[in-house]
């Protein structure tokens, strides 16, 4: 699905980064992100409250397209 969705991306003139979120916690998307090439380039502390009061962090994710492939 990601490689369809970078196909995409790379396809649309002007597109030059993707860009997704993830939740704090969820090492296995974390992961999943990295090994398709997105690197963490920011994030928002406290962004998400749980129903018991616990507050997440929000991780921004970002992959530069080089336009010339």
């Amino acid at each position: 699905m990601f490689e369809e969705m970078e196909r995409l991306a790379r396809a649309r003139e002007g597109v030059r980064v993707m860009e997704l979120e993830f939740i704090e916690g969820n090492s296995r998307a974390r992961a999943l992100y990295e090994k398709m090439g997105l690197r963490i380039v920011g994030w928002h502390p406290d962004a998400i409250c749980q129903k018991d009061g616990t507050m997440l962090a929000l991780y921004i994710m970002q992959k530069k397209l080089d336009t010339n492939t």
